[in-house]
């Protein structure tokens, strides 16, 4: 039997804009420890999609921890800034999908506006944080989260993505990048849709829930993966409309791709690593999908 083990971690400071590729990341009691900490909102307060406004993609922020600074970059852009990571600061209450998700965030100030207004080129847009005292639960009280959609780690495998993308070549559509889901982790050794059948695994000591399937929406058209901003909203339907013909959910009538994880808090911060084994510890019924014709 194969190893199963992480190819590759990314981390996303920022809800929606584009992820880094790090060596290992550290699990606390929300998660990964940077994971959608942030956000953009408009004038109102609510949440900027990337799907509305493709070049968020584009906006690299990185954690520094020594210095304590999320470094705002912008793909192509000479300009970056350091935002210093602190609670201190104004408050207000911002909206992410619905009137029903709406938190009290803390405006991280007119530097971090400043900057996302010249390279989005968007007026009224802020950068906000979810501070330590917010506390949110998940829907299944299995652990809190900052501005992630439910939970706060997703999964991706490697197999998977290679056999959508056999189907999608096969049509004679172009094959789409990992960068379009999202994911925390990347997984290699499994075959290929292993991980609708995991319940619970274990990483380097840390057990993580593997929830449920991520139901994927227009924000996997957005083209990643290019260099140019014109290119960002070239869609061709794809993955969506390849993931409709052989991963519909029956109940939700979803296009499924991927899972959702949530880490079990042990009360101390945990690491995993690229390269670290993932052992299936629980497994669960496959997810029930309608057949294509």
């Amino acid at each position: 039997m194969s190893r199963v083990e992480i190819s590759s971690l990314t981390e996303g400071p920022i809800k929606s804009c584009a992820r880094v590729d790090v060596e290992r990341i550290e699990i606390g009691e929300m998660g990964p420890k940077w994971s959608r900490r942030w956000m953009i909102v408009d004038s109102d307060g609510k949440f900027m999609l990337s799907d509305k406004h493709p070049k968020m993609v584009f906006v690299e922020p990185q954690v520094s921890e020594t210095d304590n600074v999320l470094v705002l970059k912008g793909r192509g852009y000479g300009h970056q800034v350091d935002i210093p990571i602190r609670d201190e600061g104004p408050r207000r209450i911002v909206e992410m999908f619905n009137s029903g998700m709406r938190y009290e965030a803390v405006d991280d100030g007119e530097e971090a506006a400043n900057w996302l207004g010249e390279y989005l080129n968007i007026d009224g847009a802020r950068l906000v944080h979810m501070p330590a005292d917010v506390i949110r639960h998940d829907g299944r009280g299995l652990a809190r989260f900052n501005f992630a959609d439910s939970w706060s780690m997703s999964l991706g495998n490697v197999a998977s993505l290679d056999e959508l993308n056999r189907r999608i070549v096969a049509i004679g559509r172009s094959p789409v990048s990992k960068e379009r889901f999202g994911h925390d982790m990347w997984i290699t050794g499994a075959g290929s849709f292993a991980e609708d059948l995991w319940g619970k695994i274990k990483v380097n000591g840390q057990v993580i829930v593997v929830v449920k399937p991520i139901e994927r929406c227009s924000r996997t058209l957005v083209k990643r993966e290019v260099e140019v901003a014109d290119e960002l909203l070239k869609k061709d339907k794809e993955p969506l409309a390849t993931l409709a013909t052989f991963r519909k959910d029956s109940q939700s009538v979803k296009t499924i791709f991927g899972q959702k994880l949530a880490p079990e808090w042990t009360g101390e911060p945990q690491e995993i690593h690229v390269g670290d084994k993932v052992e299936v510890v629980v497994y669960k019924a496959p997810p029930d999908l309608i057949s294509s014709k």
